[in-house]
């Protein structure tokens, strides 16, 4: 249904104009209560929804928590105009719920290029801003809900952790020693595990096709319902100069990954950082506990 686009509005026919109406009339039975995190007093909440503009405007009004109610149904009867970005961005919430032309027109349009103005204003620049914040809280909201991925647990582990790759199954942990992103790539996409921990490989000599093929792999694992623990291998004096010089990857693996993860869909195990040439660990991460592994 989604095909990304560019919107140029210049019509109350075009989908994404705030004029907009369906013809199927989607919002017939909508009202302005129906808008969340915004009070509207007796009737008034019962008041059609009608288009977005229309609820754009009075939501506007009732939104401010800086006068009174009686200023505001002033405000109201006197038609004044105050229009508020976060009030957009709740009346827009409803028009993606209710109407599926909304719900195309959100998950589509990257951006709103130009909106004819309407009554003389100028509504590009806070429909853009508040479409942005939309289209950041339905992609939260679709990570809070993928579901729950069952299957044992894989290891992606360090050289020092060879030993796991016999007797891991004796404790549920499929263990693979991974030195190289290349080799990385081939297991990360294996679908089978419900949660993949995976130690970063020190590899210096990493190809940039095999780090984005990790990244989308790990990605696709976690919408699939799976799970990440990612930590940095552990540090000693003889691997030191490598050790920082990939320490800036594998936090920007560790971002990127994070930015795309639902709720309690990733952890990751390192909080390290550099300031003067100097390494700063915090104790008990994996990479400050070679001994252990």
């Amino acid at each position: 249904m989604c095909s990304y686009f560019r919107a140029a509005i210049l019509s109350p026919a075009d989908r994404g104009h705030l004029h907009f109406e369906c013809i199927d009339d989607c919002f017939a039975n909508t009202t302005l209560g129906d808008i969340q995190g915004i009070d509207f007093p007796g009737a008034l909440a019962k008041k059609p929804f009608s288009n977005v503009w229309s609820a754009w405007k009075i939501a506007s009004i009732f939104i401010r928590n800086n006068i009174d109610m009686a200023t505001k149904m002033n405000l109201c009867r006197e038609q004044k105009m105050m229009l508020d970005v976060d009030a957009l961005v709740r009346v827009l919430m409803v028009a993606y719920n209710t109407c599926e032309e909304w719900t195309d027109f959100i998950c589509s349009a990257t951006r709103i290029t130009k909106h004819a103005p309407i009554d003389t204003y100028a509504v590009d620049r806070p429909y853009e801003e508040a479409l942005r914040r939309v289209k950041e809280a339905v992609a939260d909201m679709t990570r809070r809900n993928r579901p729950a991925k069952e299957g044992p647990m894989g290891f992606a582990a360090p050289e020092s952790a060879r030993m796991l790759e016999k007797d891991g199954e004796q404790i549920g942990i499929r263990a693979r020693v991974i030195v190289k992103f290349g080799q990385l790539r081939e297991v990360v996409v294996e679908k089978a595990f419900s949660t993949w921990v995976i130690v970063w490989p020190l590899d210096i000599h990493t190809d940039q096709p095999d780090i984005e093929a990790v990244a989308l792999a790990a990605q696709q694992h976690m919408q699939a319902g799976g799970h990440k623990v990612t930590a940095w291998p552990p540090l000693s004096s003889y691997n030191r100069v490598k050790w920082m010089i990939m320490s800036k990857l594998w936090k920007a693996l560790d971002d990127k990954l994070l930015a795309c993860a639902g709720v309690k869909k990733m952890a990751t195990a390192s909080n390290s950082h550099i300031e003067e040439n100097k390494i700063f660990i915090e104790e008990g991460t994996p990479e400050g506990a070679g001994q252990y592994y």
